[in-house]
Protein backbone atom coordinates (compact mmCIF):
# COMPACT_ATOMS: atom_id res chain seq x y z
CA UNK A 1 0.00 0.00 0.00
CA UNK A 2 1.70 3.46 -1.03
CA UNK A 3 -0.90 5.66 0.22
CA UNK A 4 -2.31 5.91 3.67
CA UNK A 5 -5.66 4.84 4.94
CA UNK A 6 -7.32 6.05 7.85
CA UNK A 7 -10.13 4.48 10.17
CA UNK A 8 -12.36 6.49 12.88
CA UNK A 9 -14.77 4.81 15.56
CA UNK A 10 -16.03 6.69 17.95
CA UNK A 11 -17.94 4.85 20.80
CA UNK A 12 -19.62 5.30 24.18
CA UNK A 13 -18.08 4.97 27.07
CA UNK A 14 -19.57 2.10 28.20
CA UNK A 15 -17.72 -1.42 28.13
CA UNK A 16 -20.73 -2.86 26.24
CA UNK A 17 -19.47 -0.68 23.09
CA UNK A 18 -15.89 -2.50 23.07
CA UNK A 19 -16.96 -5.66 21.32
CA UNK A 20 -17.86 -3.75 18.02
CA UNK A 21 -14.97 -1.75 18.10
CA UNK A 22 -12.75 -4.56 17.80
CA UNK A 23 -14.33 -6.39 15.27
CA UNK A 24 -14.59 -3.51 13.25
CA UNK A 25 -10.59 -2.37 13.40
CA UNK A 26 -9.89 -5.93 13.03
CA UNK A 27 -11.86 -5.83 9.70
CA UNK A 28 -10.71 -2.29 8.73
CA UNK A 29 -6.81 -3.51 9.68
CA UNK A 30 -7.22 -6.65 7.18
CA UNK A 31 -9.02 -4.95 4.28
CA UNK A 32 -5.76 -2.31 4.87
CA UNK A 33 -3.26 -5.48 4.36
CA UNK A 34 -1.72 -5.24 7.53
CA UNK A 35 -0.80 -9.26 8.70
CA UNK A 36 -2.57 -11.48 11.07
CA UNK A 37 -0.09 -10.98 13.68
CA UNK A 38 0.45 -7.48 13.39
CA UNK A 39 -3.59 -6.74 13.49
CA UNK A 40 -4.26 -9.21 16.35
CA UNK A 41 -1.76 -7.00 18.64
CA UNK A 42 -2.98 -3.41 17.32
CA UNK A 43 -6.26 -4.73 18.25
CA UNK A 44 -5.57 -6.05 21.05
CA UNK A 45 -3.14 -3.12 22.55
CA UNK A 46 -6.20 -0.74 21.47
CA UNK A 47 -8.87 -2.82 22.87
CA UNK A 48 -6.77 -2.40 26.81
CA UNK A 49 -6.10 1.04 25.52
CA UNK A 50 -10.24 2.04 24.99
CA UNK A 51 -10.90 0.04 28.06
CA UNK A 52 -9.18 2.32 29.82
CA UNK A 53 -10.70 5.22 28.65
CA UNK A 54 -13.92 4.01 29.52
CA UNK A 55 -13.64 3.09 32.94
CA UNK A 56 -11.02 5.10 34.06
CA UNK A 57 -11.13 8.99 33.17
CA UNK A 58 -12.09 11.44 35.63
CA UNK A 59 -14.49 14.07 35.04
CA UNK A 60 -14.88 13.25 31.58
CA UNK A 61 -16.67 16.54 29.41
CA UNK A 62 -18.19 14.45 27.07
CA UNK A 63 -19.09 10.48 27.26
CA UNK A 64 -17.90 9.03 24.27
CA UNK A 65 -14.04 8.00 23.45
CA UNK A 66 -12.79 8.19 19.65
CA UNK A 67 -10.21 6.14 17.97
CA UNK A 68 -8.19 6.85 15.15
CA UNK A 69 -5.82 4.71 13.29
CA UNK A 70 -3.77 4.89 10.34
CA UNK A 71 -1.92 2.50 8.17
CA UNK A 72 0.88 3.75 5.83
CA UNK A 73 3.99 1.96 4.20
CA UNK A 74 5.73 1.79 7.63
CA UNK A 75 3.52 0.55 10.05
CA UNK A 76 0.10 1.34 12.13
CA UNK A 77 -0.46 4.45 14.11
CA UNK A 78 -3.57 4.46 16.50
CA UNK A 79 -4.68 7.23 18.82
CA UNK A 80 -7.26 7.20 21.37
CA UNK A 81 -8.89 10.06 22.90
CA UNK A 82 -11.04 10.62 25.85
CA UNK A 83 -12.14 13.80 27.13
CA UNK A 84 -11.78 12.94 31.09
CA UNK A 85 -8.71 14.24 32.99
CA UNK A 86 -5.57 11.72 34.42
CA UNK A 87 -6.32 9.48 37.41
CA UNK A 88 -3.40 8.80 39.48
CA UNK A 89 -3.35 6.75 42.14
CA UNK A 90 -2.59 2.72 43.31
CA UNK A 91 -3.21 0.02 41.06
CA UNK A 92 -6.14 -2.58 42.75
CA UNK A 93 -5.58 -6.21 42.91
CA UNK A 94 -5.64 -7.80 39.68
CA UNK A 95 -5.69 -4.13 37.74
CA UNK A 96 -3.92 -1.77 36.38
CA UNK A 97 -2.21 -4.33 33.81
CA UNK A 98 -3.68 -2.90 30.77
CA UNK A 99 -1.42 -0.22 30.02
CA UNK A 100 1.54 -2.29 30.19
CA UNK A 101 -0.59 -5.36 28.10
CA UNK A 102 -0.84 -2.46 25.42
CA UNK A 103 2.49 -1.21 25.04
CA UNK A 104 4.30 -4.99 25.18
CA UNK A 105 2.37 -5.13 22.16
CA UNK A 106 3.21 -2.73 20.02
CA UNK A 107 6.49 -0.84 19.14
CA UNK A 108 6.05 2.73 20.89
CA UNK A 109 3.67 3.94 23.21
CA UNK A 110 2.99 7.14 24.25
CA UNK A 111 0.48 8.81 27.22
CA UNK A 112 -0.34 12.84 26.34
CA UNK A 113 -2.71 13.94 29.75
CA UNK A 114 -4.29 17.10 28.20
CA UNK A 115 -6.73 19.64 30.32
CA UNK A 116 -9.38 17.91 29.73
CA UNK A 117 -8.73 14.73 28.08
CA UNK A 118 -6.50 12.12 27.85
CA UNK A 119 -4.65 10.54 24.35
CA UNK A 120 -3.02 7.30 23.99
CA UNK A 121 -0.46 7.15 20.89
CA UNK A 122 -0.02 3.79 19.71
CA UNK A 123 2.47 2.85 16.87
CA UNK A 124 3.34 -0.76 15.67
CA UNK A 125 5.90 -1.26 12.43
CA UNK A 126 4.88 -3.57 9.92
CA UNK A 127 8.62 -3.66 8.26
CA UNK A 128 7.34 -1.92 5.16
CA UNK A 129 5.07 -5.02 4.56
CA UNK A 130 1.89 -3.44 3.86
Amino acid sequence: MDETSTFTYTMPDHLEALPGLRTELRAWLSRSGVDCDTTEDVVFAAWEVCANAVEHPVDPTHHDVTLVATVGSSGVCVVVEDSGSWRDGVPRAGRGLGLRLARAMVDRMSIVRRSPGTEVVLWRSTGGHV
